[in-house]
């Protein structure tokens, strides 16, 4: 791995570049097949995109977040931007699309906790030049850039590149992972990738299963040009390999409500935690803290946790 991805990088100011939606939820004891209609248990509403996700968890652990996105002029567009202010994010480089709505989500979610995501992008997908633009010198100032894939590729690489130069930490999630997968020269620009085991296997075509699976596929994207990998596996934990070691994340246990937004608390967490490979383990730590914490509440961002609570909680695991 080159010398340069070992120093140890300054953490204090986050933006994440990405979607914002309005998720919808449906509450039901099983999910129907195909032609099947069946009654829900309850229904909600909250907001979510993976991008904004991230930015709401980078702000509660204290870091100062900017978020970059497009949302609409209709309601649900209002009231998602007025919980990502309240939320302390700054939404100065969001912008408004007159035409297209925000992005909307659809989530099924049974009585055993697992979920089915349906979303539309809508504005996330409406990017122009100008905005682009105007959102360089914003992501040029982050220490930490975070990107997914929930908006075009081309911006993400655009902006991505513009982040290295700088000599931001770069941070992917590859979520959803791009029919083709995702381009060799975005991910030479990412210094952690941070994905599941099916976006592993679908990256690499290497079955992900296991932490000890995972290492190959790690080793196949690091060969690639990314920096460090780090690959979410449920109950099993997670798995940090940056090409020489791999180190081991423990899962925690919780009573799961819903697992929305586990996945962005994750991310969020470990980037910004995370400050070179020395202190990995610590970062999975805390990751998975903070994952654990967001699946014990209803909603992709209501359920993120604050830097404290997130402390408290792998103190008091330690006791027991």
């Amino acid at each position: 791995m080159p010398e340069e991805q070992h120093r140890r990088r300054r953490i204090d100011r986050c933006v994440v570049v990405g979607s914002i939606n309005t998720d919808f939820f449906f509450a039901v004891q099983q999910p129907p097949s195909p032609g099947e209609s069946v009654l829900g248990t309850s229904f909600s509403m909250s907001f979510g995109g993976k991008g904004a996700n991230q930015a709401v968890q980078a702000a509660l652990m204290g870091i100062q977040t900017t978020f970059v996105g497009r949302i609409g002029t209709d309601v649900f567009s209002g009231m998602n931007f007025d919980d990502l202010r309240d939320k302390n994010v700054n939404v100065d480089c969001v912008f408004v699309d007159e035409t297209y709505g925000i992005g909307k989500g659809l989530v099924v979610l049974d009585e055993t906790g697992e979920n089915q995501i349906i979303v539309v992008p809508e504005a996330n997908w409406r990017w122009s030049e100008a905005e682009i633009e105007r959102a360089t010198p914003v992501v040029a100032a982050a220490s930490i850039a975070v990107f997914q894939l929930e908006i075009p590729v081309s911006v993400v690489v655009r902006l991505a590149s513009v982040a290295r130069d700088a000599g931001a930490t770069v941070v992917l999630n590859p979520s959803p992972v791009p029919p083709d997968g995702a381009p060799g020269d975005l991910l030479q620009l990412v210094d952690v990738l941070v994905l599941n085991a099916t976006e592993a296997t679908a990256l690499t075509g290497i079955p992900v299963t296991d932490c000890e699976s995972s290492v190959p596929a790690a080793q196949e994207l690091v060969s690639k040009g990314v920096g460090a990998v780090v690959t979410t596996l449920g109950s099993a934990g997670s798995v940090f390999f940056d090409g020489e070691e791999a180190v081991r994340g423990r899962a925690f246990s919780v009573d799961a409500v819903d697992p929305t937004g586990a996945g962005d608390a994750f991310c969020a967490a470990f980037a910004c935690s995370y400050s070179s490979p020395s202190d990995a383990a610590d970062a999975l730590t805390f990751a998975n803290a903070a994952g654990a914490l967001a699946t014990t509440r209803k909603g992709a961002r209501a359920g993120l946790a604050t830097r404290e609570e997130i402390v408290r909680f792998i103190q008091q695991e330690r006791t027991q």
